[in-house]
């Protein structure tokens, strides 16, 4: 009987919670019903390398390149498209939405025909229904004056 000897270095606990939530979103929006985007990782590489450095791009596949540009997931509503980026941490949501801010992400979410970022802010126990984000887009849509990037307590 042969085993399999992993070569790999073991992920660190905080990049194995980050791919948790971010199959999570990406099952969230799917159990919500929203329709969701997902660009060519060549179209991504080719906007993302325009605005940062390869070091600090993950691009080993499409979705990590996004989650280093700050997006999990791009929903579509009508004709606005919308990414969502989540955490649990009321501290590192704030961190994101002071780094996503950044001119750079912001014209590479234009390149990529995003018009806005959310930065989820998740409950500890990912309890949400599929009113949640519903409730929080029609919150948003209510807005007089619409912010490119926001926070959204689910």
């Amino acid at each position: 009987m042969q085993t399999s000897i992993s070569t790999t270095v073991p992920e660190t606990q905080t990049a194995t919670k980050l791919m948790k939530l971010t199959q999570w979103i990406k099952a969230y929006a799917t159990y919500a019903g929203v329709t969701t985007v997902k660009p060519e990782l060549n179209f991504v590489m080719t906007v993302a390398r325009s605005y940062l450095s390869d070091e600090q791009l993950d691009i080993s596949g499409v979705d990590e390149l996004l989650r280093s540009v700050g997006i999990d997931v791009i929903a579509q509503y009508g004709s606005e498209r919308v990414a969502w980026l989540g955490s649990t941490s009321e501290p590192e949501v704030e961190e994101m939405l002071e780094k996503y801010q950044q001119p750079a992400y912001s014209h590479i979410r234009k390149a990529l025909g995003v018009d806005y970022l959310w930065i989820l802010k998740i409950q500890d126990d990912l309890g949400h229904t599929k009113n949640d984000i519903f409730e929080a887009f029609v919150e948003f849509s209510d807005m007089d004056e619409k912010t490119e990037c926001i926070i959204i307590d689910l």
